[in-house]
């Protein structure tokens, strides 16, 4: 994800069906579908995941790094 973040990228569908674990243990996050370059308003979108999402993307349909994180949160808590 910090990876992500360098790059300007929001994922935007960050959840747990979303990271995959290698054998070795190692966890890879996939399905870039909804990922965007952030760009002033262009990472606005309607569909989301309520569990998963942060209370700005779900309000006011705004994606950012930070929504990317609370997500990431969400998915640590669940684990």
């Amino acid at each position: 994800m910090s990876y992500l973040e360098e790059k300007g990228i929001v994922h935007r569908d960050l959840a747990a069906s979303n990271v995959l674990i290698s054998k070795d243990d190692i966890a890879k996050v996939s399905d870039f579908g909804l990922a965007k370059k952030i760009l002033d308003d262009s990472c606005k979108n309607s569909r989301v995941r309520i569990k998963w999402t942060a209370p700005e993307a779900i309000k006011e349909k705004l994606y950012s790094n930070k929504s990317d994180m609370w997500s990431f949160g969400i998915l640590l808590w669940v684990f």
